[in-house]
């Protein structure tokens, strides 16, 4: 017989509905990634977006490499972005970007084919969807066949130069490439546009890459590219990327490298791949490709591509490259880059409470973070010195920021008071803003009415605050600290939680710091938020808190007390429950009889009182009283249907080995700060049976084998609850029921029927 039940935990939706109200006061950390729990970082960041705008070609490079494909759409889109403006600039930007893309990237080889015919003969002849295309009535005007049969091309390169999966088992058509290859040469110098002459080189070079005919992509790359006398195009970048390609699986790692490098600091659209595929493996190698280059921007440049190794030491890429191009364009983006990084290291780590988090998953304050940051802040203050660097004012809003993540605020303070009036870019003035605001939520060191309004007013008036996301969390991570050193402790979590998610496991010194808010005549608009539901507080859910683990503990009168303080009028707010009822299967979620009478939790514990104090006065009934008390007390524990007059979350798995080992009987959970605590004891309730059975033994059998039945199911829900701690399992109860009452009528017609568990156990 089941006498526990395995279910999926719920909660009981008039529970949740009265919470509802103040769930999303303040922000609660939940997931963010698929499964219950978020595992990325949990810190913060108040780098201004626009800061990545000082220089947009080489923004990207701001962000972790890894990072960039969700924050600019992807290498791909990069490139198509830069395919198409290049198309636009060489017909005079008269064609429309959308239509240039209509026409490369979203027509077939059908299109391309029918449109060719259209025009040659007339405009008026081409599809409806084409009608109006700006850049088809550019070719047509211009008579330019020559674009519209390299389109054609292109489009039927198309299939065989997507990369393709490790594990698709289909190798790609060779002899078509090999015979498109060859088509292309034949033309080739029968072009007149040296512009479409570089693009057929290109997929002529491509094919012969994706191929994996190396020789071949070299041997194309010296015969076709000396034939085009062309401007300057990305398409020559995008050919040098598989000349570069070609020359490493070659083995001549080196000069591939350098190639990778001047793609990288020119090609923006391939910067990302480019740096993947610039390997280096040795310091001779590196002396190597120095050797190749032709000046000290080149060699910069591959200090740049260093510095962006996640291994790499920034610090001192960032001073090579100052060292032979003080003004070198990469410094500002290595220097906003590597504050980022600070930030996850830095920022706030003294209050962050995901701190032990970040360190566990991320290894976050890494092991070099202080002596970077020193590192840094010297290397600044001499850039700030010699003056030879770009964006001289982004180094002097660094150079305080520095000094905040540091920790050195004095001198952050008189840096702040003597960088703010020199600060006129408009960008860097309002990233100098939100640092500011950080600086002085961070520097707060105790809790006054005066601060807890201006927090207040922060966040609902103030733009900077509203503009970075991460200043709600910062700042209530930051009061929620300070709340906890000033024996706050309600205030701290309500600054994280709503009330629902201590609710698994009350803690009551939280429950009295927030009932000594909501008794306060005047509240600031923090413990507005904190305590007030429309025109009335949590008041009477505080107490209706109090009252239950008070009903937990067995303490009546205590209960009482609290729930004549809310008020009988709104007793009905906190649940109806049927704790009398008998049950021989323990059913939670079962529906009750109709014949059910049903008691709010403050009628619930005046029945209990007047229950048991009948039964200690009145000898005729004192049996079945006791008797009566045991069901409502077993019925309200974990193993009830009445659970929830005792608790607010029940978990299916809390009688797993998990569960049941840890300290205290708290099961941690992965949405409660608290975990979750069930009340799993039925020891009152056994202790009522007992005196059931002691006065009902000899005078009502019948009694007696009801108590005696439900004894059993006690004692069996001890052992489950104490089988991991040495509990040993017995049947006492069972063995009194076959011995003593088995010929009462409750085991011969409802126990042996009912209860598969006893009947096996008796035969």
């Amino acid at each position: 017989m089941p006498y526990w039940n395995i279910c999926c935990s719920i909660w009981r939706n008039k529970y949740l509905l009265l919470f509802l109200p103040f769930l999303a006061i303040f922000p609660y950390q939940q997931t963010q990634s698929c499964g219950p729990v978020d595992y990325s970082f949990r810190g913060y960041s108040f780098m201004e977006p626009n800061l990545l705008m000082i220089d947009t070609r080489r923004a990207p490079l701001f962000l972790d490499f890894n990072v960039v494909y969700e924050n600019y759409k992807g290498q791909k889109a990069a490139q198509q972005l830069g395919n198409l403006e290049e198309w636009q600039e060489r017909f005079c930007d008269w064609p429309k970007l959308a239509d240039i893309q209509q026409v490369i990237y979203q027509s077939t080889l059908t299109d391309l084919q029918m449109i060719r015919s259209a025009l040659e003969r007339d405009r008026n002849s081409l599809p409806y969807n084409w009608q109006g295309n700006s850049f088809i009535a550019y070719l047509k005007r211009s008579n330019c066949l020559e674009v519209i049969d390299y389109l054609i091309y292109a489009k039927r390169c198309e299939p065989h130069v997507i990369a393709k999966e490790s594990w698709d088992p289909n190798p790609r058509n060779v002899a078509v490439m090999q015979t498109l290859i060859n088509q292309a040469k034949q033309i080739f110098t029968d072009l007149e546009s040296h512009y479409v002459r570089l693009r057929y080189a290109y997929q002529m070079i491509r094919l012969a890459h994706y191929m994996g005919d190396y020789e071949q992509t070299l041997e194309l790359y010296d015969w076709l590219m000396p034939k085009t006398d062309n401007d300057p195009s990305i398409i020559e970048y995008w050919i040098e990327g598989h000349r570069a390609g070609a020359l490493l699986k070659l083995g001549q790692r080196v000069e591939a490298a350098y190639l990778y490098a001047k793609i990288y600091e020119n090609c923006p659209s391939k910067r990302i791949s480019a740096w993947r595929s610039f390997s280096i493996q040795s310091d001779e190698e590196w002396d190597q490709l120095f050797l190749l280059c032709k000046n000290d921007h080149e060699r910069a440049t591959l200090h740049a591509i260093r510095a962006n190794n996640p291994k790499s030491n920034r610090v001192q890429e960032m001073q090579n490259i100052y060292a032979l191009e003080p003004n070198n364009s990469h410094l500002e983006l290595l220097l906003v880059k590597q504050m980022h990084e600070l930030e996850k290291d830095l920022l706030g780590l003294e209050f962050n409470d995901q701190k032990a988090f970040n360190s566990k998953y991320f290894n976050r304050p890494s092991k070099y973070a202080g002596q970077t940051v020193i590192d840094l802040l010297d290397f600044v203050e001499q850039v700030l010195e010699e003056k030879q660097t770009k964006q001289l004012e982004l180094w002097r809003i660094a150079d305080f920021y520095l000094q905040f993540l540091a920790g050195n605020d004095y001198y952050a303070q008189r840096t702040l008071n003597d960088i703010t009036p020199k600060i006129n870019n408009p960008k860097l003035k309002a990233q100098l803003d939100a640092w500011t605001l950080a600086f002085k939520i961070a520097n707060y060191q105790t809790i006054t009415d005066e601060i807890e309004e201006e927090v207040g007013n922060m966040k609902r008036i103030n733009p900077i605050f509203q503009a970075f996301p991460d200043f709600e969390d910062f700042t209530n991570d930051r009061l929620s600290y300070l709340y906890k050193t000033e024996a706050h402790p309600g205030k701290a979590f309500r600054m994280h939680y709503p009330l629902e998610a201590m609710l698994p496991n009350p803690q009551m010194d939280i429950v009295d710091d927030l009932l000594e808010v909501c008794e306060k005549t005047s509240r600031h608009y923090l413990e507005r938020k904190m305590v007030e539901r429309g025109d009335s507080t949590i008041k009477n859910d505080l107490l209706d808190i109090k009252a239950t683990v008070a009903l937990q503990k067995n303490q009546l009168e205590a209960a009482l007390e609290l729930y004549k303080d809310i008020g009988r009028t709104d007793w009905d707010n906190y649940g109806l429950f049927a704790p009398f009822i008998e049950r021989i299967n323990d059913c939670v979620y079962c529906p009750l009889p109709d014949t059910a009478v049903l008691y709010n939790k403050g009628e619930l514990i005046e029945a209990i009182r007047s229950k048991d104090y009948d039964a200690r006065s009145n000898s005729d009934k004192s049996a079945k009283l006791f008797y009566e008390v045991g069901l409502a007390y077993y019925n309200m524990t974990y193993f009830g249907h009445a659970w929830e007059a005792m608790d607010y979350f029940r978990s299916g798995s809390s009688l797993s080995r998990f569960a049941l080992n840890t300290k205290d009987g708290v099961a941690p959970h992965y949405y409660y700060p608290f975990g979750n605590k069930e009340n799993l004891d039925c020891s009152t309730a056994l202790d009522y049976f007992e005196r059931t059975l002691q006065l009902a033994r000899n005078s009502n059998p019948e009694l007696a084998a009801r108590a005696a039945f439900m004894a059993a199911k006690c004692e069996q829900n001890i052992y489950y609850v104490n089988r991991y701690k040495d509990a040993s399992k017995t049947y006492y109860y069972f063995n009194l029921l076959a011995d003593e009452f088995w010929n009462t009528e409750f085991v011969q017609r409802r126990v042996i029927k009912e209860c598969k568990y006893f009947e096996a156990y008796v035969y």
